[in-house]
């Protein structure tokens, strides 16, 4: 497969004060902070190949000269296209274009041997593309994303594209990875480890990636300078996604493995702050614990603060007042105290931006998810 991510240009973010941001992609961290924008894009290639990419596959024509034309995506309708991932018949190289927005990037894979599954949710195609011996995996990751799909949109706001695709690539260093309209599932250590041995947390993951339609390519974030916020976002996400589901003891398990262990493991290394940028020569250890653990726990922290239904209350209203915007952590935690009705700021401040978690603290957030799992 060729994958191609981070290849095609995107708009800078402009911040008042600052200017545009023209800070390259981290490979520590999240891949995209852009602006939403719309991608017209063309390709020719042979006609064997399947492109999944960002958006829809609008037209295609055969030949490089006057060419028969295929089709188009808009007449096939809503719900009947076969998603961006369609072989044309022939020897002939194929003319492809693809239009996708608004979006934060243009992602793209292209296999010859790749096989689609497929599922609806709501309306929304969901196809997993993957090699014929994981086939069995990607179905379920597909129906583990259909199923996300619905319970964030009904918290979130409803996904606003006619498909989403999942599709297998390799990758070092992480389980998977969510761009805008497109997850990538590594092969060997999702799709083989984890789905053959470890079924909750290849459902967790899912879960996680799935909720970065909405943290991350939705409603944006500075990746490079707050990764904890998309991060711990997406992760009370998924285990809210098991326990909305009718499984709250898979999300009390999950939260042990995801959260609360890399917490623990924080503390017992010093601590660390959680709000802290990326930058080169960090500890990735250390890091990963604090952007992970310690943001996850501190928004479970909040979330018993202000109850369950004024913490779901405050990401809808983020999560739809800032769609295809950037939000900044003020702008979080004014929906949390807007809903509330409190003022947070000690909360806030004594998990993202102090050194102050203790045992007695992680295990206190811990019992209160027991005691109220998300609703």
């Amino acid at each position: 497969a060729w994958v191609l991510a981070g290849w095609h240009p995107t708009l800078a973010v402009y911040d008042p004060g600052t200017g545009w941001n023209l800070t390259p992609p981290s490979a520590a961290g999240d891949p995209t902070y852009a602006a939403s924008s719309l991608f017209d894009v063309r390709l020719t290639l042979p006609a064997e190949f399947a492109v999944v990419a960002t958006g829809i596959e609008a037209e295609a024509e055969a030949g490089t000269g006057a060419g028969a034309r295929v089709g188009t995506d808009a007449e096939a309708g809503v719900g009947a296209s076969t998603g961006t991932g369609q072989r044309i018949a022939g020897d002939e190289p194929v003319a492809r274009r693809f239009v996708a927005g608004p979006a934060r990037e243009f992602t793209m894979v292209v296999d010859a041997t790749y096989v689609p599954s497929r599922v609806e949710a709501g309306g929304v195609a969901v196809v997993a593309w993957s090699e014929q011996a994981q086939t069995e995996m990607a179905e379920r990751a597909a129906a583990r994303a259909a199923a996300d799909l619905v319970a964030y949109g009904e918290r979130f706001g409803a996904y606003p594209f006619r498909e989403l695709e999942l599709v297998q690539a390799p990758l070092a260093g992480a389980l998977a990875v969510a761009w805008s309209g497109l997850i990538f599932l590594d092969g060997d250590s999702l799709l083989g480890t984890y789905g053959e041995g470890d079924s909750l947390a290849f459902e967790t993951v899912v879960a996680h990636e799935t909720a970065h339609l909405w943290w991350g390519a939705l409603a944006g974030t500075d990746s490079n300078r707050h990764p904890w916020i998309q991060e711990g976002l997406a992760t009370v996400s998924s285990l809210g996604a098991l326990a909305w589901e009718g499984d709250p003891a898979a999300a009390e398990a999950s939260l042990e493995v995801w959260v609360l262990g890399p917490a623990r493991r924080l503390l017992a290394s010093g601590d660390a702050v959680a709000d802290r940028p990326i930058t080169e020569g960090q500890d990735e250890t250390v890091r990963g614990l604090a952007t992970y653990g310690k943001g996850s726990l501190g928004f479970l922290a909040i979330r018993e603060e202000i109850g369950d239904a004024a913490f779901w209350a405050a990401l809808g209203d983020v999560a739809e007042g800032w769609r295809f915007r950037i939000f900044a952590p003020d702008d979080l935690l004014a929906a949390f105290e807007r809903r509330s009705g409190e003022e947070l700021d000690e909360v806030w401040n004594e998990w993202f931006a102090e050194t102050a978690m203790t045992g007695v603290k992680i295990d206190a957030v811990a019992e209160g998810f027991a005691e109220d799992p998300p609703r």
